[in-house]
């Protein structure tokens, strides 16, 4: 008996490089959309905490044990949640492949009102991994641990010519 997914195994591997390459690109499309109704069906759960009436002690405690996030995916989800919510913007940069969920997570504490253009400036189209770079950089003289949440805010705040 063959299983679904051994068939779609097989099915994927019949694929020409083009047309492969085709569906992925629509399936990361789509999974940038799933992403983001989630995102939003999150924060009005939140809004009405109806995890509470289901039984968990917070928004977190119901991602982690009733959805199955891991730790780390619940915190990104809740934390890029609130930015979408406190800054709409950030939903279509996400839907638009400019920013993602660990770049709008990493951000998201020291996201203000009166740093939010320059900072999602900065970030857009950059990967986290960019700004480790930096901060490992800036970070030299020290213990080489800097927080890549305050060297982008530095970075963002440098090249709009403000201080930070």
């Amino acid at each position: 008996m063959k299983t679904r997914k051994t068939d779609q195994y097989n099915s994927i591997e019949k694929l020409s490089n083009k047309e492969l390459l085709r569906r992925l690109d629509l399936l990361n499309q789509k999974e940038r959309e799933t992403t983001l109704s989630v995102l939003l069906h999150l924060n009005e759960v939140e809004k009405r905490r109806l995890y509470l009436r289901e039984g968990y002690n917070s928004l977190f405690d119901y991602c982690t044990r009733r959805l199955r996030y891991s730790e780390s995916s619940a915190n990104r989800r809740i934390r890029t949640a609130r930015c979408i919510r406190d800054y709409p913007e950030i939903y279509g940069m996400i839907s638009g492949g400019e920013i993602n969920l660990c770049t709008v997570s990493r951000i998201a504490g020291i996201l203000r009102k009166d740093n939010k253009n320059n900072l999602l400036r900065e970030v857009r189209g950059r990967s986290i991994r960019d700004y480790r770079y930096d901060c490992l950089e800036a970070s030299s003289g020290t213990d080489g641990q800097g927080s890549c949440e305050t060297c982008i805010y530095h970075e963002a705040n440098h090249r709009s010519g403000t201080s930070g």
